[in-house]
């Protein structure tokens, strides 16, 4: 985490904040962009931002996970990875029993196969970018200063 990004995890709870369009979060009693090292000597959380930030940091992170796991995280998986296991299996699985039982081949199946697949792609490029994500946040307001 870097200084701002510890600074802003005060900062965006605080009561004597404000926003300025050309710096970004700022102090309301200063006027200026935090400048303290550990904690702020004047800070001030409001419990309403406080409740709403956790609410939308939870719901992000729910949102992530049933978009990883397409829609199996209603189950409980919550990993991308076993999510696309799942799917290929289920689509083999429907592949030789459509084609033991009934003795043709449905488009169905491989549309699971496919959908597993993409799921373990995209695990795999998450989680090669979830490692070089966390050192490259910036706030974006803060590149300007």
């Amino acid at each position: 985490m870097t200084q701002r990004e510890h600074q802003l995890s005060y900062c965006e709870i605080c009561r004597n904040k404000n926003f300025s369009t050309k710096k970004g979060i700022i102090c309301n009693l200063t006027k200026e962009l935090a400048s303290f090292d550990q904690n702020c000597s004047d800070f001030d959380e409001d419990p309403y931002l406080k409740k709403m930030n956790e609410l939308s940091t939870e719901a992000k992170h729910l949102e992530a996970t049933r978009e990883s796991t397409f829609g199996l995280s209603a189950i409980g998986v919550t990993n991308g990875t076993i999510a696309g296991i799942i799917y290929i299996v289920l689509g083999i699985g429907s592949l030789l029993l459509t084609l033991f039982v009934m003795q043709m081949v449905t488009l169905w199946s491989f549309v699971l196969v496919i959908i597993g697949i993409v799921l373990i792609v995209k695990a795999a490029i998450n989680q090669g970018n979830n490692k070089t994500a966390s050192s490259k946040r910036v706030d974006l307001l803060d590149d300007e200063i």
